[in-house]
């Protein structure tokens, strides 16, 4: 995995915006790899991204791997419009302080248990995770959060990334109140 982020890492902060499309397409295709409408959502990127739309996400990435999810979500990515993919663009960028926020890793929140996540302004019922300024500040306490908990179990020796792989392997295999017990609210 760790050869794969560094490619689409690669991809994703250059220059050009044909290596940027290809990278945000990569992350298209793993990010969907499961589906059955992987190819669709990726020609459909391909066929609707901008040139200057990728020339203005190099313009947000430059020099800052972690621009805000709010900004990310402004540009208008074709398929980039919910936390759940632009959060991948961010792990992308920079796993060691950014995760993944998805629709697995949100089962948490409904798990009866007070955790960072209860504070997303998000439903059961909703196809995807709003992205809104306090939606915003939650994922960014998500993703201290994970760092803390590398900190302090393993004395930093995981990227927020790797933690939140952690929780979504939990979320696989049906432990969702251990997960939640993990990030309980203090």
């Amino acid at each position: 995995m760790l050869a794969v982020e560094t490619f689409i890492a690669h991809q994703i902060t250059s220059k050009r915006a044909i290596t940027v499309k290809d990278g945000l397409s990569n992350i298209l295709y793993w990010g969907y790899a499961r589906t059955g409408y992987r190819n669709t959502r990726l020609k459909t990127f391909r066929a609707q991204v901008k040139t200057s739309q990728l020339n203005d996400f190099i313009n947000l990435v430059g020099n800052n791997n972690s621009p805000n999810v709010v900004d990310i979500k402004n540009l208008k990515l074709p398929q980039y419009s919910g936390l759940s993919f632009v959060s991948k663009i961010r792990m992308f960028l920079d796993p060691i302080n950014s995760a993944v926020l998805d629709k697995q890793i949100m089962k948490i929140k409904f798990s009866c248990i007070c955790t960072i996540l209860s504070k997303l302004s998000h439903t059961e019922k909703e196809s995807q995770i709003r992205i809104s300024g306090p939606n915003s500040v939650t994922y960014e306490s998500w993703c201290n959060r994970l760092k803390d908990i590398s900190n302090l179990y393993y004395k930093g020796a995981y990227r927020a990334a790797d933690i939140e792989r952690g929780f979504f392997n939990l979320v696989q295999c049906n432990r969702v109140v251990d997960a939640a017990k993990i990030l309980k609210c203090a």
